[in-house]
């Protein structure tokens, strides 16, 4: 006897590929725009590192006199040797079942101490500022993709997405409103 549901299995199969297709080019596009954004914050150039000791080092944590968003918001970041900026990597985008997911790497060694903060220094987590300034470019791009194979009448509103945001430890980052 024939399998009454083999067709649906094989349609069902089909969708998902087309589904995790369409998903992985749309995340592909929607990271790219993070992307972009990051290399816009960490390239300002507005003053040096010897103008920032010269200024007192105005990203110290607060409780050694800092303060948060002065000269600027904290999570932008100057361009000083060019590490930071020719380090961010074109965005990986892999698939694994239906999930898609995208990473952006930099191996610059101040990395982390940006993001994180230092004993001394406030955290310039621009990475986490590009995805909240891009979130609502990166929802429409995905709920655009996700129309494109489902029929309009299923498809979710929000596609907003979730943003977990590292811990800073004692010393919050200081960034942009979500829209």
């Amino acid at each position: 006897m024939a399998d009454p549901l083999a067709d649906f299995r094989k349609a069902t199969k089909k969708f998902e590929k087309q589904m995790v297709g369409t998903m992985t080019r749309a995340t592909r596009q929607a990271a790219k725009v993070v992307r972009d954004e990051m290399m816009g914050l960490t390239g300002a150039v507005d003053h040096s590192l010897a103008d920032l000791a010269r200024e007192g080092h105005p990203y110290r944590v607060p409780d050694r006199g800092g303060i948060v968003g002065d000269p600027h918001p904290d999570y932008i970041v100057h361009e000083q040797s060019g590490a930071l900026q020719g380090g961010l990597s074109q965005p990986q985008v892999a698939a694994s079942g239906n999930q898609v997911t995208a990473d952006i790497h930099s191996p610059a060694e101040h990395t982390a101490w940006l993001l994180l903060g230092t004993p001394t220094m406030r955290p310039r987590d621009f990475a986490t500022a590009a995805l909240i300034n891009t979130e609502l470019h990166v929802a429409a791009t995905m709920a655009q993709a996700h129309a494109a194979v489902h029929d309009e009448r299923h498809v979710q509103d929000d596609f907003r997405p979730d943003l977990d945001v590292m811990d800073h430890g004692a010393h919050p980052a200081q960034l942009p409103e979500r829209g």
